[in-house]
């Protein structure tokens, strides 16, 4: 009776150890998961705050000076320009070599140009230039595909008596020109 009893325990503990052997699932260091399934270390326990997203790439001349792209003023209609921005990083730079930009309206007697900065983001980039004197110009847009930028431009602080662009804003749609930027200013 002894042996019998002492078989049935040792088939019962060899069923078990067989069903928790078999069901145990190993890690290997190929193995991927977070701390909270099993899978190993994962920072995911600490408390990080979301990588912010790198700001889009508006570097090079974008023109559309040719039959191409769009310049649209309310006071003085439909033209033809070029934005060409120089950007580090997030900031879009002014200065000798900096960004300029150069548009011209159908009319053939209204035009404007000149040195403008600002920032970009992960959406899009505003910036701020100077016309003349206390005449500034600021542009917001964004990528509109892979191949232009899109967006708003609307003229501050002009007076009357030294130039036209009192209350002058538009739209543009300009083309990248990998070719650069060249001057169209009559």
């Amino acid at each position: 009776m002894k042996v019998a009893k002492t078989l049935v325990v040792v088939a019962c503990a060899g069923l078990l150890s067989a069903s928790l052997f078999g069901s145990a699932s190993f890690a290997r260091a190929q193995d991927q998961g977070s701390a909270g399934d099993g899978g190993g270390h994962s920072a995911a326990s600490v408390a990080t705050q979301p990588d912010k997203a790198p700001p889009i790439d508006v570097a090079g001349c974008w023109d559309g000076s040719s039959t191409v792209g769009t310049l649209e003023d309310n006071s003085f209609g439909s033209g033809y320009g070029w934005i060409g921005i120089i950007q580090n990083g997030k900031n879009i730079k002014s200065g000798a070599h900096g960004s300029f930009y150069e548009f011209v309206w159908d009319s053939g007697n209204d035009w404007a140009y000149g040195p403008f900065k600002g920032k970009a983001s992960a959406s899009g980039f505003t910036t701020m230039g100077t016309l003349k004197g206390k005449c500034k110009v600021k542009f917001i847009g964004h990528l509109g595909s892979s191949d232009d930028i899109v967006g708003t431009y609307e003229y501050t602080g002009c007076t009357v008596k030294k130039d036209d662009f009192i209350n002058t804003s538009g739209t543009f749609d300009l083309p990248l020109n990998n070719s650069g930027c060249f001057d169209i200013i009559p």
